[in-house]
């Protein structure tokens, strides 16, 4: 007998990222990138994914770039300044502490940060 467990869609994980972002207060989630976007904004891109079907139960390591946008004016130092609060470890605007505070998203998974770029 074969058994499968139901692990979630990429939608559902979108969307649970998407949760964890909200958490940060004057930061606009969204699940996919957004059309017209107000900043700053931020949403979870799919980079790649590999299946370990030798696993008992079979797993997938699914990962995500969390893409934080902000606008540009009146220049890059402001946007930088502007930007700095949710890459830093820790903090109320911290993308790290938002997804640490619930890695399971939520569903039955385990998120964690690992860096960026």
């Amino acid at each position: 007998m074969t058994m499968v467990c139901a692990e979630p869609t990429v939608d559902e994980l979108q969307a649970a990222i998407k949760r964890r972002l909200e958490t940060i207060s004057d930061l606009r989630a969204y699940a996919t990138e957004p059309d017209k976007p107000n900043f700053p904004w931020a949403y979870p891109r799919l980079v790649d994914w590999t299946f370990h079907d030798t696993l008992e139960p079979s797993s997938t390591t699914w990962h995500f770039d969390v893409w934080i946008c902000v606008g540009l004016e009146p220049g890059f130092n402001c946007a930088q300044t502007w930007l700095n609060p949710f890459l830093s470890p820790h903090g109320s605007s911290s993308i790290r502490e938002a997804i640490n505070c619930d890695p399971s998203l939520g569903l039955s998974v385990s998120a964690r940060v690992t860096g960026g770029g």
